[in-house]
């Protein structure tokens, strides 16, 4: 029963890690076939050697995954609590 318990917390963690993952994949994924975005100021920065430019396409996109999985948290323990009503 412990063990189910623990393999169940670590997938969870899984899945939230891999959907961040996700998520700041395709804000480049995006840059690349011309949409901009975060991205864009990525591939500027890397293509001039310029830090400054990486890191404020880096950041914001890092804050908001965060933001999105903070939120996603919130919402499935709000739906959780429902449950147990």
């Amino acid at each position: 029963m412990i063990k189910e318990i623990a393999f169940r917390k670590v997938f969870r963690i899984w899945f939230r890690v891999q959907a961040l993952y996700r998520e700041c994949k395709i804000n480049y994924v995006a840059a690349l076939i011309g949409a901009g975005g975060f991205g864009a100021l990525v591939f500027q920065g890397l293509l001039s050697s310029a830090l400054d430019l990486v890191l404020l396409g880096v950041v914001p996109t890092i804050a908001l995954a965060v933001v999105v999985d903070a939120l996603f948290a919130l919402w499935g323990a709000w739906l959780k609590g429902e449950a147990n009503d």
